[in-house]
This record gives structure tokens, sequence and C-alpha cells, in this order.
């Protein structure tokens, strides 16, 4: 099987992302079947879908469990909720298909996904966007180089459909912070301040989440010292990067070791 080839399985295909990437995956000629699936409560049976290559609106069948998937994939794409990427995780891993994974708030899945990344191929990403996955590492140099000597918080904004909070793209800069400071930064991680006793406790990161509006994703990392501060900062102003990025994902996965990687094996 070629690159030029692909069968592609897309989880989580009604919402925003699933969506951005049916679209996307139509009009990119590597691929040369698509098969959609939704969480089992998922009301609709189909997707409209704008097809570029046809200049109109498309109707394509929406399956509601991974398990009814009709033939082999070469590759699956998971952004849906955890309790379906947890049926993707166990479908990817009995049938050896490199799985990418898109959704937040799996940390409860850290062990299942352990087992079946010695089964295939796994890329867990909470943000497919090459931008963010830069400011991962700029904020580990940032870290790195400042040291002790100022203090950090993160904020993050999505619009007011996210779930989770913080976002796993907040708690990605936290862990590649704490990392580079040979801290474990996330056991003294404060979310939100409130109260007459709000002082900074030392060797610990602060999270501030906002959900508002239709905002697709800010994140911004505040090294403050004395005398000044540094800002890292990455706003999406569509889906445009992550859709991109999760299909560059899948395309790379393909034909790779069995074992789990992450965006930064991309780069």
């Amino acid at each position: 099987m070629g690159k030029d080839q692909i069968k592609l399985g897309i989880v989580g295909a009604g919402g925003k992302m699933g969506r951005g990437i049916t679209e996307f995956a139509l009009k990119d000629p590597d691929f040369v079947d698509i098969q959609l699936f939704e969480n089992p409560e998922y009301p609709e049976e189909k997707l409209e879908i704008y097809d570029h290559s046809k200049n109109s609106i498309v109707t394509l069948e929406l399956a509601n469990n991974i398990n009814n998937c009709k033939e082999k994939l070469d590759v699956l794409i998971d952004f849906s909720l955890p309790d379906s990427t947890e049926m993707s995780i166990n479908y990817a891993a009995a049938n050896r298909i490199p799985l990418v994974v898109g959704t937040t708030g799996i940390e409860f899945l850290t062990d299942k996904i352990e087992k079946a990344s010695q089964k295939t191929a796994l890329l867990i990403s909470p943000n497919m966007s090459l931008g963010i996955n830069l400011c991962f590492k700029l904020a580990g140099l940032a870290a790195k180089a400042l040291g002790d000597a100022y203090d950090i918080d993160i904020i993050e904004a999505h619009h007011r459909g996210k779930r989770d909070a913080p976002s796993g793209t907040a708690l990605k800069f936290g862990s590649v912070i704490s990392e580079n400071l040979d801290k474990k930064l996330l056991e003294n991680a404060v979310y939100g301040r409130k109260g007459p006793d709000s002082a900074r406790e030392d060797n610990s990161v602060g999270f501030q989440t906002i959900r508002a509006g239709d905002t697709i994703g800010d994140h911004t990392v505040f090294f403050a010292g004395e005398g000044e501060r540094i800002e890292i900062t990455h706003r999406a102003t569509s889906r445009t990067s992550f859709v991109t990025g999760a299909v560059k994902a899948a395309k790379w996965l393909i034909g790779r070791d069995n074992g789990l990687y992450s965006f930064d094996d991309i780069l």
C-alpha cells in the first residue's frame, strides 16, 4: 500500500474537527476511501459535507460505532469524545491499525494507550497545529533558560462548548515546562485563584481558563520576573492548521513501527 492509495477512517466525523478533516480528505487524491464514524448516541446516520473536487455538497454514510467498520483501514484519525476514543484505541490495537488521536481529556486512558502502542503505532497530541508545537519547543527553551527566577502562568481560551478544562494544549505546555525545569510543577498546579489568601506559592504553575463565544483556541504562557515579562502566545484563527496537521500526522504514521509517538516526532 502506497501513501497515494490510503483507506482512512475518521472517528468524531460529526464534530467541528471531524467535519474539517473529512472535507480536507475528500479533496486529497491520496485517500481512495474514507469511512466516517461517530459515537453510538450520535443522532444522525448521514453527514452532509462540501466536496471541493465536485464543487457541491455530498451526503456520506456515518456509522455510529467504529466496530461496524466495513473493511480494513490503513489509518484512523480520532477527534471525538473520551469514551469514543477508548473504543478507537481498542479497535486500532485489535486490528493493528495506526491511530492518530487529537481528543483531549483522555488522561484516564494512559495505561490503555501504553498497552495499545505495543500492538500498533499511535500518535497522540492535544494539538495538531505546527505553530503550537513550535511554541511547545519555545516554552521548553524559555523554562530551561530562565529557571526558578520567573513565575509561570498559562492562560487558555476556547469556544463556549469545549468541555475539558484546562485544555489539553495548556496541560501540555505545563508538562513541557516542568520537564525542562526538572521539577514536578504540575503537582503544585493552581487552577484559577480566588479568595483572600491567593498569593503565589513557589515552584507552582497557574492555569486560567476562558470559555466564550466561538473562540477556536488561544494560549499564552507567561514567564514573569522582576522588571519584565515574557509571553509566548499562539492564536488559532481557523481550524485549518489543526486539520492539515492531523492529515499530515496520519500519512506520516502509516508504516511506522509499533509505539507511541507525538507530533514532535514529525517536526
